[in-house]
């Protein structure tokens, strides 16, 4: 006894199988060309301050660490907003203007997403300069590969690694933002900062560290390529045979067919059916089924 278990398959009236192509090593070649091409970037845009506000007057200076004799260690935060860049941004670095040269601190930035009830997520740890320079800016350099998206607040994010230890930043009260600043990029006015000992969670400060964002706008992913074209079109079909019976769709009505041996397949594009009359809206649906045995 016959059994059939149906496919999910959605097509249009018409009973014509096309025959995928089977391309020769010149054609693949050509198409996988035009792949490489397509998927590789227009070309590397050198780095540019994003934003930054490393320019601005200096307001004050900021501990990271333990402050000399308190029973504290603070890390320091500085929100900043990026821009509306469809294909988002490559973050190269981000520079700090330091006070003082951390001997033996261990300085630790980092970019976290921006959620101060629980702290955020630490998403790219940067790399220490090989040296620190008082009352300078000194760069921290992202790994290759580092990407920010667009239209997305997120934190640099300052800790020592040596929670004895201490360094000091750069503050300022100005809310305004070095010139030359990406389209829609912006820092906040202000920091916070963190107790890792006192539990207080993230405080805000009243000024802005000085900080600035460096990188390049990201390309949008290209669009993938056309699928190839049909080479040759095959039908199966028994229309134009004389005789046979009238089948009523007040039934299920099963019509076997089998498909001929090209390795790479078919694509079903169409199927016809002789009907011999239509009354009203038609109350079935047609679709192809796997053929099987019990």
């Amino acid at each position: 006894m016959k059994a059939f278990r149906k496919l999910t398959f959605t097509f249009v009236a018409g009973f014509l199988l096309e025959r995928f192509p089977r391309f020769g090593a010149a054609a693949a070649a050509c198409l996988l060309a035009f792949a490489l091409l397509a998927g590789a970037p227009a070309g590397a845009q050198s780095p540019v301050k994003l934003v930054g506000n490393t320019g601005q007057t200096v307001s004050g200076d900021h501990t990271v660490g333990r402050p000399s004799g308190l029973y504290e260690v603070w890390s320091l935060a500085q929100v900043f907003t990026t821009g509306p860049n469809a294909g988002g941004y490559t973050l190269s670095s981000v520079d700090v203007r330091m006070a003082s040269a951390p001997a033996g601190a261990s300085p630790r930035v980092s970019i976290h997403s921006m959620n101060f009830g629980s702290g955020g997520v630490r998403l790219h740890e940067l790399t220490n300069p090989a040296s620190f320079t008082a009352n300078a800016v000194n760069r921290f350099t992202a790994a290759p590969g580092t990407t920010l998206d667009a239209n997305t607040t997120y934190a640099v994010v300052l800790e020592t690694t040596r929670p004895g230890k201490r360094y000091t930043v750069k503050g300022t009260a100005s809310n305004a933002q070095d010139s030359g600043a990406a389209s829609g990029w912006s820092i906040a006015g202000t920091s916070r900062r963190n107790n890792r000992l006192g539990g207080i969670g993230w405080a805000p400060a009243d000024q802005a560290l000085m900080i600035a964002s460096n990188g390049s706008p990201g390309t949008s992913p290209p669009a993938p390529p056309p699928p190839p074209p049909v080479s040759s079109a095959v039908t199966v079909s028994n229309l134009g045979q004389s005789g046979g019976s009238t089948a009523s769709f007040s039934f299920d009505v099963a019509s076997s067919f089998t498909t001929g041996s090209e390795s790479s397949g078919y694509l079903l594009t169409r199927l016809d059916i002789h009907m011999n009359n239509v009354v009203g809206t038609p109350g079935y649906s047609v679709s192809i089924w796997s053929d099987s045995s019990d």
